[in-house]
């Protein structure tokens, strides 16, 4: 495997110069996958301007704490920054970054040996950067990715994006994903134009806050496309129309494992307080427990017994909040007792069920 992708890079060398921003193909914005649009309602802007307030636009801000989110998706707070508080975002594998450092870019793009600072304005980018695993490619000898993103003019002018996800293919069985973090940086550090040209010469940049994701907190992490790089490349040569082709089977392998993930997490989500192994899983699909599981976390982040306790604890905090007592919450999310539903929700959402029933008399939160 090393030695053909080794092959496989040789040939990428190779690549017509664009400057940045430019578009070298004419891209099938159809094929793009739109995340989905916050409720911009009272309850979430309530939630998101709290957590600004206590741990973001303070002097002493620092790392938010998981709990501080309660029901709060990250990606919708991200969104917010962007939008409300006029902060750019940048993921990274590193916990401990206390400064944004100017990189070089792909060398395919004008001025690449130029150290330029980054940031991005909505929050799929980021969340992709921070928990796409780069240690874990870099030791399959994949490090190279295909990504693409576009923007949609619409009726009422608000412009949403498009997004195109992919790894190699070889990579994406071995799930190369890691918890990561996202930092906040004042958009007033980068350029008017960095929409266009998300690019310039810059001084190290201090981030005015930080939190911790995992690899389920990115909403788009099943719509990643194992790609073979080589293929797609020569495609871009031999035609400048319909990019990313996503319905090509010579550029995009094994297509097929989506409808199977998709089975599986349709059963799960039907099943989820029902005691469901990796063998039982396997035979409704015609897989191995191994096979299952492995291709189950490459593209959902979780193993089917983890992703089955995330929609317990979900369906739980339903319950909780509908007054429904904590032990009878256990026994119809299918935990064995109180105190199993108690250190499983602890681990995950960082609070007891009774601090989060707490919780809820807080402006920190989200319906």
């Amino acid at each position: 495997m090393v030695e053909r992708q080794t092959r496989d890079r040789d040939r990428l060398k190779t690549l017509r110069i664009v400057r940045p921003g430019e578009v070298d193909h004419e891209v099938d914005p159809y094929q793009l996958v739109r995340p989905g649009v916050p409720t911009w309602d009272i309850v979430t802007l309530t939630a998101c301007a709290a957590l600004y307030d206590r741990y973001v636009n303070v002097q002493t801000a620092g790392t938010i704490p998981d709990f501080a989110f309660c029901d709060l998706p990250r990606w919708i707070f991200l969104e917010y920054l962007i939008r409300f508080r006029d902060i750019l975002v940048v993921g990274s594998n590193s916990r401990n970054a206390t400064r944004l450092e100017p990189v070089t870019l792909s060398q395919n793009l004008h001025g690449w040996n130029t150290p330029c600072s980054y940031a991005f304005s909505n929050s799929m980018q980021a969340l992709f950067h921070a928990v796409l695993d780069r240690r874990r490619l870099s030791e399959l000898d994949c490090p190279i990715r295909s990504m693409m993103r576009w923007r949609f003019a619409d009726a009422g002018d608000k412009a949403p994006w498009g997004f195109y996800f992919g790894i190699d293919y070889r990579a994406l069985s071995y799930a190369p994903w890691r918890a990561g973090t996202v930092y906040m940086y004042r958009r007033a550090a980068f350029p008017a134009d960095f929409e266009e040209i998300p690019y310039r010469t810059h001084e190290p940049v201090v981030p005015i806050g930080s939190f911790d994701v995992n690899p389920w907190d990115f909403p788009l992490l099943d719509q990643i496309h194992g790609v073979d790089i080589v293929a797609q490349t020569e495609r871009q040569r031999e035609t400048f129309c319909g990019y990313p082709w996503t319905d090509d089977a010579r550029i995009h392998p094994n297509p097929w494992k989506r409808g199977i993930i998709d089975l599986t997490r349709t059963y799960l989500n039907h099943h989820f307080s029902d005691p469901v192994d990796l063998s039982q899983l396997g035979r409704r699909v015609g897989l191995s427990p191994f096979a299952l599981l492995r291709m189950f976390q490459a593209h959902v982040g979780l193993s089917p017994h983890e992703y089955k306790t995330q929609l317990r604890i979900k369906k739980a905090k339903l319950l909780l909040r509908s007054g429904v007592p904590i032990a009878e919450v256990a026994m119809e999310t299918g935990f064995c007792d109180q105190t199993h539903l108690t250190r499983q929700f602890r681990r995950i959402v960082g609070l007891t069920p009774g601090q989060y029933l707490r919780m809820q008399d807080s402006p920190i939160r989200a319906a």
